[in-house]
């Protein structure tokens, strides 16, 4: 299993349950941990065995 780290991407964002927090907005800082198996795509440098973001 591997791990990709990505820690304290810091952003300003209009997120918020209350009306004045979508207004004011407000300081986020954001860290992902994700495991993932990469075994088949660093065997055959196939980058289709990889994690899709976009998905």
């Amino acid at each position: 299993m591997n791990l990709i780290k990505v820690h304290g991407i810091r952003t300003y964002s209009f997120h918020g349950c209350l009306e004045e927090e979508t207004k004011i907005g407000g300081n986020y800082i954001i860290n992902i941990d994700v495991f993932c198996n990469f075994k088949k795509a660093a065997e055959n440098d196939d980058l289709s065995k990889t994690v899709d973001y976009m998905d």
